[in-house]
């Protein structure tokens, strides 16, 4: 296991002989008492070996351990319980979001906070998942997603891993490493992008912006849009969602690529992105108004903004200053301000 500044990489989870086929019992239904039965272990000795197990990965839990080892490519869905992964390709974007929500190992309260619904509705919606998915338990459905790429490894609390190696043109490179260093400087930025190569250039701002939970990168979809949003995704394949924000027209025209969903209303956005969990968020000015709403009412909070252009529409009134710079002047690198962000009246 190496470390850099805040960040954790760990070289993966034990994989003996032994350890494997503890853990394969432990991904399915089977409870500790039954795991032991069926390996002919006292209780105590199985209980033991899921202490080291956790103590080696650093897994807090049951659903943590099982998550750990179907990213390490250890668990196949019949360990899991279902003979594949259809179902979980199929979850609306409300289940894949209580999905990546339980593997956070978050409370029915905390969940009901983070999608606007009751206790009591975030119980009956965990045990739909559960039915949905086929499987009885958490970790059983949390590890299907974690297979299926619907739950990263950012969306399990206080585990920070390096992000993909993003490729960077050379004639970027001297912008990308002003830009990054003034983001890192500051815990909220509004970065405005020389025209020439804006949406490559934020595409690489927003992929290395590690440590970043929610990004918002506003931009105007052009020629290389599926492109930026490729780099885009699997820069964050790890690190939490690539959502795309869109009006309906542009969500039937534009291409997504693998690994991006869309959204085209404030509804849409919370279902698929929630409040708290990572997230990459893309908007274009068409889809700002589905945005608009979040923003005011305190319930998207970016701690990085974007913006490839300062005068797209209505981009500097709602996230910070323009500074009333006209459109066609050019500027050979970055200017990164911070945003100045406008709250509803009689909030703190």
């Amino acid at each position: 296991m190496t470390a850099s500044a805040g960040t954790t990489v760990r070289s993966g989870p034990p994989s003996g002989a032994s350890s494997l086929e503890l853990v394969r019992y432990l991904a399915g239904p089977l409870s500790v008492e039954g795991v032991a039965e069926a390996l002919a272990r006292p209780v105590a000795q199985v209980e033991d070996s899921v202490a080291v197990l956790c103590q080696a990965t650093g897994a807090r839990s049951r659903v943590e351990l099982v998550a750990d080892y179907a990213w390490a490519g250890h668990l196949s869905p019949q360990d899991l319980g279902v003979r594949d992964l259809t179902a979980v390709y199929g979850l609306s974007g409300e289940m894949r979001l209580l999905l990546r929500l339980t593997a956070a190992d978050r409370s029915d309260r905390a969940v009901g906070h983070e999608t606007g619904a009751t206790t009591g509705t975030v119980r009956r919606r965990r045990e739909a998942l559960r039915c949905v998915l086929g499987v009885d338990s958490d970790h059983q459905a949390v590890g299907l997603g974690c297979l299926a790429g619907v739950v990263r490894r950012a969306d399990v609390p206080e585990r920070r891993f390096v992000p993909a190696v993003v490729p960077v043109a050379e004639h970027l490179r001297p912008l990308t490493v002003l830009a990054r260093r003034r983001l890192t400087a500051e815990r909220r930025a509004l970065v405005v992008l020389p025209r020439g190569e804006q949406a490559r250039l934020a595409a690489v701002c927003a992929a290395l912006a590690g440590g970043r939970r929610r990004v918002l990168v506003l931009t105007v979809p052009g020629e290389y849009w599926e492109h930026d949003l490729a780099v885009l995704a699997d820069a964050h394949r790890e690190t939490g969602q690539v959502l795309a924000v869109l009006d309906r027209a542009e969500a039937a025209r534009l291409p997504l690529p693998a690994g991006v969903a869309v959204a085209t209303g404030p509804h849409a956005v919370r279902a698929l992105a929630g409040m708290t969990l990572p997230a990459v968020l893309v908007a274009s000015p068409a889809g700002l108004p589905a945005l608009d709403r979040l923003l005011r009412d305190g319930l998207l909070a970016p701690d990085l903004t974007i913006a490839l252009d300062a005068h797209l529409p209505a981009t500097g009134r709602r996230i910070g200053r323009t500074g009333g710079r006209p459109p066609a002047r050019r500027r050979a690198a970055p200017d990164v301000r911070s945003p100045v962000r406008r709250r509803r009246a009689g909030r703190p």
